[in-house]
């Protein structure tokens, strides 16, 4: 079976690892570049350096220096680590840009409707959290078929 992958893509704060961790709920397998960033960052700073207070710029500053190599660069660090017998994988904090060209699937997921759209799905996330973990189900259900 062909591995099934998406990415949730959107805004700070729009709920996109929220609505990650629900498809994780529903047998998806939850990859986060985010995490893999601050492991890369771990292997090269102090800890120290990663506690205080420029710990932001530093992780932004090596998520750049990885997206200058190629714009898939943490995308394709998160995607060879999916273990052989996951069939379904969710994505947590990608990068529209570094999606382009790749076998994910993105999901923008916004809580306003004025938001620049991607090009990609919509997950308007503007109800309660009820409402989002429908459409989530929705789309996983629509995913395994």
């Amino acid at each position: 079976m062909k591995k099934t992958v998406i990415a949730i893509v959107g805004s700070p704060k729009a709920g996109k690892t929220t609505a990650s961790k629900m498809l994780e709920e529903h047998g998806f397998c939850l990859l986060d570049i985010n995490q893999k960033v601050r492991q890369f960052a771990q292997s090269l700073f102090s800890a120290k350096a990663l506690n205080g207070e420029n710990a932001d710029t530093i992780i932004e500053q090596v998520r750049d220096r990885g997206r200058k190599v190629s714009k898939n660069y943490w995308l394709n660090l998160v995607l060879v680590s999916v273990p052989e017998e996951v069939d379904y994988v969710v994505i947590d904090n990608a990068c529209i840009e570094g999606l382009r060209g790749s076998p994910v699937i993105p999901y923008q997921i916004t809580r306003e409707f004025d938001d620049e759209p991607y090009d990609c799905d919509v997950i308007y996330n503007s109800g309660s959290l009820a409402d989002l973990e429908q459409k989530m189900a929705e789309i996983a259900e629509l995913l395994k078929k």
